[in-house]
Parts: structure tokens; sequence; C-alpha cells
């Protein structure tokens, strides 16, 4: 226990030192009995100062002893010597017994939980007493069996611990929860110290007032009703907890000790008082221990639902609540998104990347104004927002400053950068809509070359893509539909038709129809995207097979999802959806874009192997647009290469662009491998693809993609 130093310090010896020798004294002068008071204040006064200074405290009660004896030489127990003797191993006892507690037992002061209640009346009101006032007996025995007969050594023994007992359980509790010298913990704030109001003080009289109308009851009819204190106490200890408990017991056993003085009641009686005021005691701080716990848990509980566990900054939700109030009113908020997080994991540790976020928000403390909020509402991402202004700038200013130095980590120094989006209106619209304004210009700030973008600014150059919301509903409802494009071969010189390239469409009830490049990225990084593909293929398929009796050798090449690709059951999915269609396996043609295979190209290779061994072709989709080498393609069981279309449709006015794609193509012809020439846009670039050899080739100068009847038709009449 933690005591504060200086004056505070030296009055509390002051006080101590002479509470004990009046303690001393009173009990020695005890007018009912022979020198056995109902308690001995000065022993719980000793407990505190071992709580206090530990060790260092052993001398005092052998100077109390010895002002006593000077202040009155007649004491109960003979001389100063055999007294000072008798106090060596009460002393020690009541030492061991604190120390005991408050190292390997862990218990704190002020009490707060039902275990240290628990453990304190074990050890330093029952354990602690018996031990200290039996060794005590003993050297008194030993001494001047007259001083302390053995015959009587079990009642004396008693008598001495339950006085210590009863002073012990009343006054330490109560002292620590008045001068709270231990820190509390942060959910055990409202319970530090005391609180007083009016309900509090009803509870205290009405305590004292049944103890004094119990001991006037007993003058009257020879036994007292002390007992019924318990029902005021125990309110107090529900309603206030620990500090409840500790200041009605102290009132309630003061005024009965008083009044038991008063009355002079025997000594011979006292041993069931002091049990009755121990067991008061016990009950009353377990009820308080019980209360200060379940409050202490739901502030917790409230605390982890409304608080960061990391940075114990506010989390989403209580930004929301924040926001919410300032519905109406001038408002910004600054969204803060660390920069490649993830890379951060990877390189230096999940550990440190928390520390880095620690001081990344202790530095935000530090750098935005008293008033502003602060939240983390992501891993990497911090917000900041004024409820009293509508200053986007300063909150991304100072959010700025919090990176230009470096940041300690494990004896390195990194610099890190945030991408920040920001949003301010003068009527603050709901909070909803203030993140979402604030995270698209985040999305906007990532995407861009500047780090701090305003909700104004991004949708100016950025129109927001459509909700996820709307892509599920779409999948729903089936709107997602297939088009395809005609893929020609290369036969003697001209192009004939030979299959076509599957593509999606979405038919959107509001914004008509919609290409790929409005909704493909953010399909892809949703799980829908594997139901998406499997339910495209199928319908593709059932199309191909019908087209390929009209068309023999007609081929359906289909763009997989990535997702689709690395599900463990994808080749038999491939061969489920030929066999439920009646489609033949060389039918079908699996492309993969060179990204997705550069990403993971062991689960490529075994999909193409695996999809070879079954008679379905495989295809990489854009070669050359990514970072596969072509090296690689040695080891790549692929069947066909789709030339990236910017090498091709710039090949009638670009001579690099057409070294490349006739490098590709001689290089294809070494390793077996097809190619397809994609993005034909003009005749001229049809023409070079057929004069370096491409097998294959598509565009718009050959064909438009188009519904699955308007191709149907094209069929037919190249069929004619």
């Amino acid at each position: 226990m933690n005591v504060p130093r200086g004056w505070p310090t030296v009055a509390f010896l002051a006080v101590w030192f002479a509470l004990m020798i009046a303690g001393d004294i009173a009990a020695t002068n005890y007018a009912a009995g022979n020198g056995f008071g109902v308690w001995f204040i000065d022993v719980a006064f000793e407990m505190l100062a071992y709580l206090a200074f530990g060790w260092r405290a052993l001398p005092l009660p052998f100077i109390v002893l010895f002002v006593a004896f000077q202040i009155q030489p007649h004491n109960r127990f003979g001389d100063l010597q055999i007294n000072e003797l008798s106090e060596i191993p009460y002393a020690l006892s009541n030492l061991v017994a604190v120390l005991v507690t408050v190292g390997p037992l862990g218990v704190r002061f002020p009490l707060r939980t039902t275990r240290d209640v628990s453990l304190f009346t074990l050890v330093l009101c029952v354990l602690g007493p018996l031990l200290a006032n039996g060794s005590s007996l003993v050297v008194y025995g030993l001494i001047d069996p007259q001083l302390a007969p053995w015959s009587g050594f079990l009642t004396q023994l008693l008598r001495g611990a339950g006085a210590d007992a009863t002073a012990i359980i009343v006054f330490v509790p109560a002292i620590t929860q008045l001068f709270a010298w231990r820190a509390p913990l942060v959910s055990e704030g409202s319970e530090t110290g005391v609180k007083i109001d009016r309900p509090f003080i009803l509870g205290l009289e009405a305590t004292i007032a049944i103890v004094v109308g119990d001991y006037l009851l007993g003058l009257r009819f020879g036994h007292n009703f002390t007992e019924f204190s318990v029902l005021p106490l125990a309110w107090l200890a529900i309603r206030y907890g620990m500090r409840g408990a500790v200041l009605g017991l102290l009132a309630a056993n003061v005024t009965a000790t008083i009044a038991q003085v008063a009355l002079a009641v025997p000594v011979d009686s006292q041993l069931e008082y002091q049990g009755f005021l121990i067991a008061n005691a016990l009950l009353a701080y377990l009820l308080g221990a019980f209360r200060t716990e379940r409050e202490a848990l739901m502030n917790r509980l409230e605390h982890a639902a409304y608080y960061d566990q990391l940075t114990d900054l506010p989390n989403a939700g209580n930004l929301m609540e924040f926001l919410a109030k300032a519905h109406g009113g001038p408002v910004a908020l600054a969204i803060a998104d660390v920069c490649d997080l993830r890379l951060l994991n990877e390189g230096i540790g999940r550990a440190a990347v928390d520390a880095l976020m620690i001081q990344f928000a202790n530095r935000l403390r530090a750098s935005v104004s008293a008033d502003a909020f602060i939240a983390r509402v992501g891993s990497g991402e911090f917000a900041v927002a004024t409820a009293h202004d509508a200053d986007a700038a300063a909150l991304t200013a100072a959010i700025q400053d919090v990176t230009t130095t470096p940041f300690p980590i494990d004896g390195s120094h990194l610099f890190v950068e945030v991408s920040i989006g920001a949003t301010a209106s003068t009527v603050a619209p709901f909070a909803g809509e203030l993140m979402r304004q604030a995270a698209l210009a985040v999305r906007r700030a990532k995407e861009s070359s500047h780090r701090a973008v305003t909700y104004q600014h991004a949708v100016e150059q950025l129109a927001p893509p459509p909700l996820y919301a709307e892509l599920h509903q779409a999948a729903e409802r089936g709107e997602f539909v297939p088009f395809f494009q005609p893929i020609y071969r290369s036969r003697r010189g001209i192009w004939e038709l030979a299959g076509a390239e599957m593509l999606m469409r979405w038919r959107h009830p509001e914004r008509g129809l919609l290409a790929p490049a409005d909704f493909i990225h953010l399909l892809e990084r949703l799980s829908i995207s594997n139901r998406v593909g499997w339910t495209m293929l199928e319908q593709g398929l059932r199309l191909a097979a019908q087209w390929r009796a009209g068309v023999p050798g007609f081929t359906l090449w289909v763009n997989f999802f990535p997702r689709q690709f690395l599900e463990a059951d994808c080749t038999q999915r491939i061969g489920q959806a030929l066999q439920d269609c009646d489609a033949s396996p060389d039918l079908l043609v699996v492309e993969i874009t060179e990204r997705a295979v550069a990403a993971d190209e062991s689960a490529f290779t075994q999909l193409a192997s695996d999809l070879r061994a079954m008679g379905v072709a495989t295809a990489i989709d854009d070669f050359g647009s990514g970072t596969s080498s072509l090296a690689r393609l040695r080891e790549v069981p692929a069947h066909i290469l789709k030339i990236d279309k910017s090498f091709v449709n710039r090949s009638d006015v670009d001579h690099k662009a057409m070294t490349v794609a006739t490098t590709v193509v001689r290089l294809a012809a070494e390793l077996d491998l097809q190619v397809v020439a994609e993005g034909i846009e003009n005749t001229a670039q049809a023409n070079a693809m057929l004069a370096i050899g491409c097998d294959f080739g598509q565009g718009y100068a050959l064909g438009h993609p188009v519904p699955g009847a308007d191709f149907e038709r094209m069929l037919q009449a190249a069929t004619v």
C-alpha cells in the first residue's frame, strides 16, 4: 500500500501512535473486565502500519509499549520487560500475516472483490490474531504462569484474538477505503473514497438508530437485538458497494461499542458480541464486494463495447454516437488509413505493429485539439472528428503532423504513410452519411498520388461504384447475363469462326446494361463471385453444346474468377458442369488472368494439369500485362496464350508493340502453345496478326460481344 509522502505521512504516524497508546490504556482500564476490551484498536493501526511501511514499521509497537508504560506504569500484564518480550512474537506474527496477505495471496486494499474479502478475513482477521495472541500468551505463561494461567489459555486466546479480529475487520478496510492509499483500477474509479449523498446519510442514521434502540430494549428485556443492524448494513452494501459496507459497519460497531462500554457489559459476555461483529462485518463486506464486482464488470463490458482494446481510443460505434449528436450542426471528420499495413505485419510482426498503433494513437492525442474526438475504426484506421466547426483542412494537417517524424519500434525508426479522407459540413448530415463520405475520400486518396483527399474532390474525380449490397441483390435476381464475342481461327490466311469468349454483363434495373469495367473489380472481392461464376459457366455450356452441333469444333472460352480456380474442388465442379450440360470436355477453354497465375503459380499449375488430363484446355489471359516471365511458361502446363490487347491494338502504329507480339508468337511456337491476339480493332491489325502467325484472333474488328440469341443468329449466317 502506498501512502503520501511528507506531512500526510507524519500526520498518519502521529494519529496512529496516539490511538495505539489510547487503545492500550483504554483496554487496561475497561471498567467491566480484567484488561480485555471489546476490541484492541491499536492492533488495527499496527496492521495499517505494516500495510503502509512493511517490515520498516516493526519497531513501532515496541515504542508504543514503552510510551504507554511511562504514562501508566501499573500495567495489567506486569512490567515493561515482560510486555516487550511478549510483543516480539505478537508483532512478528501480525507482520507475517500482512506480508503473506499482500504478497503471495495478492490481496489489494481497499478491498474490492469477494476473493480479497475472504482472504483478508481468513488470514488477517482469523489466523493472524490466533497466532499472534497464542504465541504472546505462551511467552507470558513461560515467564509467569500467574499472568497467563495454562488452565485459562483457550479462553484468553479467544478473547484476545476476538478483540483483535473485531478491530482489524472493522478499521483496516474502513481506513484504507477513506484514504484510498492503493491506486484503484480504472473501472473502480467510482468506488474510490467516499461519495456522500442523502440516501447514504439516511442509511448510516438508520444503522445507528437500530443499534441504539437495540441496547435500550436490551436494558428493558435483558437482551440486545443488535442483529437487526444487518438490515441497513446490507442495504448500504448493496447500494454503495464496498464503500457503503465499510462505513456503515464502522458506524454500527463504533456505536455498539460505545453502548457496550457505557453499559459496562461484563467481559464474559463479550465473546458472543465479538463473534457477532465479525460475522456482521463479513456479511457486509461480501455483499459490498458482490456489488462492486458487478459494477466493475459492467464498466468493463461497457468499456469494451465502446473502446478499442489496444489503444483505449473510442471505437467506430462510439464515433457514430458522437457524430449522431452533432447532426444539424457544423462538423468535420477525417479518417486516416495507415498504408501497407499487411506488409508491416509481415515485415516487423504483429506485436511491433501493435506497438506502432499505440504510438500513432498517442501522437494523435497530442496533435489534435483537446475537444476533438479521436477513434480507432479499423485495424489501421483512425478517425478524428470535431463538432464545433467544419474545418476538414485543420484535421488533415493535424493527422499529417503525426507522420512527419519516424516511429521508434524495436530499435528501428519507421516512417509511416497514411491515406487521409476528410469531409466537412456546416450542417452535419446523418452519421452514416458522414462515414460514407470520409471512406470514399480515403479510397480516392489510396488510388491517387495525393495522400489527402476531401469528399468534395473525391466525388469530382471518382464516381461512386455500385454498392456491394446491389451486387448481392443482382446475384439473387439473376441480373448477371452472358454475352459472347466471336473468336476466329487463322486458316490459310483468313479468319474462320471457331468459338466465342463468354463475357459478363449486368442488366441493372436503373442504370441499364453495365460493362465489366463498372463492377467486376468489386465483384471479385466478394464471396458471391464464386456462385456467379459457376452459374455463368453452366449457362454458357448449355448454349455452346447446342451451337457445336452446327459448328464442329466450336469452343467456349470462359473467364474464371481467382476465387474459383483456388477452390479445392474446382476440377470436380468443372467436370460436373460439363456432365450436367451434356458437353464434351474439349468444348471448354478455361481462361485465367496472368495476374492470378503469378499470384499463385502452384495452384494454377495443378489446375491446368488436372484439366489437361480431363481434356479441358487452359489459357493465360492478358499475357504481357503482369509479372510472369517468359521462362516461367516452360513450367506452366497451359495450352494457349492470349496476347494482351495493349500490344495488338497498337501493332499497326507502334513498331515496338509489333516486335513484342511477334516475339510472343515465336516463343509460344517453341513451347507448343497456341496464341490468341485479342483487341483487334481494324483490318490492318487483323492482317498483321495473320502475318506473324497468330492461331486465333478476336476484337471489335472481327465481332462485338452480343447476347446469346444474337450470337446464335451470327452462327447461322456464318454456316450458310
